[in-house]
């Protein structure tokens, strides 16, 4: 097969996070979880409880829904130039001696160039990387790290689970069907 056509085959990698903007919500939501768990079975409470926290689930999950980021393959020649743009300092090249970019400056500029759904500026992610809670904001940037740094193998861990699963099911007959192998029980 000629390499053109392995090119018009070949998509980008994406990836989508769901982000909770209303952290009021979250809050409470996380305030509801924390006192159902604490609750012992048989309080006339536990069961309002538990419909509080699925209904405050339910509500925050609609908000994340509301709120996805989705990020796209970065072509390698401008992600090179974010990084050559944003090097880290000589303090944090002593810290990690592996660093190719600014921790302070890039991870929002990365954001901006590969999220592609809503589209953002700097100032958009740099507003994000303030407002949300930092580990909201360090989803976002992995999901932007992945897309265009991250490997394309399948983990292997992964895959072997899967075979072993698959042929598993497979091998599962149904009661009214004959074993598959004489050397199978019938229930």
């Amino acid at each position: 097969m000629p390499f053109a056509d392995w090119k018009a085959d070949a998509t980008t990698e994406k990836s989508v996070v769901a982000v909770c903007f209303n952290r009021a919500l979250f809050a409470e939501w996380a305030e509801a979880s924390e006192a159902l768990q604490a609750s012992r079975p048989g309080n006339d409470d536990v069961e309002q409880l538990a419909s509080r926290v699925v209904d405050l689930t339910e509500q925050v999950e609609a908000d994340k829904q509301a709120h996805t980021f989705t990020f796209e393959t970065v072509p390698y020649s401008v992600w090179r130039g974010l990084v050559e743009d944003h090097p880290p300092t000589e303090k944090q090249r002593e810290q990690n001696k592996y660093l190719d970019y600014n921790p302070d400056t890039f991870p929002a500029v990365a954001v901006a160039a590969s999220c592609v759904e809503p589209e953002l500026e700097v100032e958009d992610a740099e507003w994000l990387r303030e407002h949300l809670p930092r580990l909201e904001f360090d989803r976002l940037f992995e999901a932007a790290f992945q897309v265009s740094v991250g490997g394309g193998d399948l983990p292997k861990s992964v895959i072997a689970i899967a075979k072993t699963l698959a042929s598993g099911l497979r091998s599962i007959t149904a009661a009214n069907e004959g074993s598959p192998s004489p050397g199978s029980v019938d229930a």
